[in-house]
């Protein structure tokens, strides 16, 4: 696991919804050591060919979504890798996910 209070790139609180892509990640696409931390956000009915919310490519490319809700994920598909599709040495961390009772 990275220490994601090391990235540059950190979103939080933010609302994706119907964004879809015909071909690799309906919001992030990510390669060449890219690192991107999310947290407190929610995705609604995004989608595409592959990675429903991110499309990660290479070794050292990095993906954390963490401090989500539930349902943090609602209508987001993808025909391969339903939320992210990562090749090439590519990682995701998806953590803390909370049911709201």
């Amino acid at each position: 696991m990275l220490d994601a209070s090391k990235f540059k790139n950190k979103f939080s609180n933010n609302k994706y919804k119907n964004c879809n892509n015909f071909r690799q990640g309906s919001i992030f696409y990510l390669e060449n050591n890219a690192r991107v931390d999310e947290t407190n956000s929610t995705f609604t009915s995004n989608s595409a060919l592959e990675g429903g919310i991110a499309y990660l490519k290479g070794d050292g490319t990095y993906l954390k979504i963490s401090n989500v809700k539930f349902p943090f994920i609602k209508n987001t598909f993808a025909y391969y890798g339903a939320i992210v599709f990562a090749t090439d040495g590519a990682t995701a961390e998806i953590s803390s996910i909370t049911k709201i009772t």
